[in-house]
């Protein structure tokens, strides 16, 4: 099921930035790593989703990747061994950390964030936003 959902996200991005969206798939299931890694990238970034939700960049185009597909960026997962969760938990701010995160003014210029989060419930789950429709 967990490659289902995966799928059907990274599917639903691709549809969606096919049909003039500008569109952000934001590969946030740590464990499963799946719908960053369906679509070829012409720019792999040299961060994805843990220095961004530990705050180790300050600008956010450094943990975005350019798809091959016209509309379409990602933020790929990059927490193999699963620290996130962890962090998260202890952070004041830790279930609001990406939502506010893509708050930020820089994230208006996509119409559709899709956020493909891990299935199981859990300190993480709760912290993303299943999609954002501006």
């Amino acid at each position: 099921m967990e490659k289902a959902k995966s799928t059907f996200a990274a599917y639903l991005a691709g549809f969606l930035a096919d049909a003039g969206l500008n569109t952000l798939l934001v590969d946030a299931d740590y464990s499963q790593p799946t719908a960053s890694s369906i679509f070829a990238l012409e720019h792999e970034s040299p961060f994805g989703l843990y220095e961004l939700l530990m705050q180790m960049v300050s600008d956010h185009t450094q943990c975005i990747s350019q798809t091959a597909i016209k509309n379409l960026d990602v933020i790929y997962s990059n927490d193999p061994d699963e620290l996130l969760p962890t962090a998260m938990l202890h952070a004041a701010d830790g279930r609001l950390r990406l939502r506010n995160i893509l708050q930020h003014p820089f994230f208006n210029r996509y119409d559709v964030i899709i956020v493909d989060s891990k299935g199981a419930t859990g300190v993480m789950t709760g912290a993303f936003p299943p999609f954002l429709y501006r």
